[in-house]
């Protein structure tokens, strides 16, 4: 690797091409190789998926805000791992389906996900735990602002009380776990 005085700059080469390859194993690019030139091209899912980024300004850049990491981020993914099974959107599910769901599975996360001994549970870590046992057990795709409105203010199932405690960085946060 070729250092650059200026350390605080880097050459985009040893950064950009583990990314693409992290696209590659996603489906989302097809990378060929000719001797010492490499074409890098969009798969028909790597479309669908640049087709729901959002734009910039209404000017044909597409780039990612917190606003779709918050609202679309697993919608856009389970475009990609969507084996054509019918997925529901969490808001689409009863209240009463979503509470059963998410007792089930906060009780497995707790019993599953390295907690320290303490009644908490990572945030970020949680989030991923659910987001993938409902799509992969129910066929339900659940976001960040789903998952942040159902547990502010508390979820309670026949035995505890488990509520988000936010924090400025994702994962500080954490799930309190209180025993009734």
């Amino acid at each position: 690797m070729k250092v650059i005085s200026d350390t605080r700059r880097f050459r985009l080469d040893y950064v950009l091409v583990p990314r693409l390859e992290w696209l590659q194993d996603f489906g989302l690019v097809e990378i060929n190789k000719d001797s010492s030139s490499t074409f890098y091209k969009l798969t028909v899912v790597g479309k669908k998926f640049y087709k729901q980024l959002p734009e910039v300004l209404n000017t044909k850049i597409k780039d990612i805000n917190s606003k779709w990491l918050k609202f679309k981020v697993m919608r856009t993914i389970s475009l990609i791992i969507n084996n054509k099974k019918k997925l529901t959107l969490w808001d689409e599910s009863s209240k009463r389906e979503r509470h059963s769901h998410l007792s089930i599975l906060l009780n497995e996360a707790f019993n599953n996900i390295n907690t320290d001994n303490a009644f908490r549970l990572s945030q970020f870590e949680s989030f991923i735990f659910l987001v993938i046992n409902l799509l992969d057990k129910y066929d339900i795709i659940m976001e960040l602002s789903n998952f942040e409105n159902e547990l502010l203010t508390g979820f309670e199932d026949n035995k505890k009380i488990f509520t988000l405690i936010t924090a400025a960085r994702k994962n500080e946060g954490y799930i309190s776990i209180r025993i009734k």
